[in-house]
């Protein structure tokens, strides 16, 4: 199953993306500050050992991005639109 998960820079194909209103997975923080991801999560966003994340702490929540390596991000912009209409004061 495929699914586009749309945020306000751009859409990532997922698949079998999580609906965040059915049960949410609980994990522990070990001894060690350590959690495991569950492995329906791990599996519907292709996570690897030893991927990198970005964490974001906002309010009480804590965010974590998966980082991609420079070579999967190569053509997502293609087909964007590159004639944009500058300010007369603008080169």
């Amino acid at each position: 199953m495929m699914t586009n998960i749309t945020t306000q820079e751009t859409m990532y194909p997922q698949q079998d993306v999580i609906d965040p209103f059915k049960k949410s997975p609980i994990v522990t923080i070990s001894s060690k500050f350590q959690i495991s991801i569950p492995l329906a999560i791990r599996q519907s966003l292709q996570l690897q050992p030893g991927q990198k994340f970005q964490m974001i702490q906002f309010e009480n929540q804590l965010i974590l991005i998966p980082l991609k390596p420079l070579p999967q991000l190569r053509g997502f912009l293609k087909g964007i639109e590159t004639n944009i209409d500058r300010a007369g004061d603008r080169i």
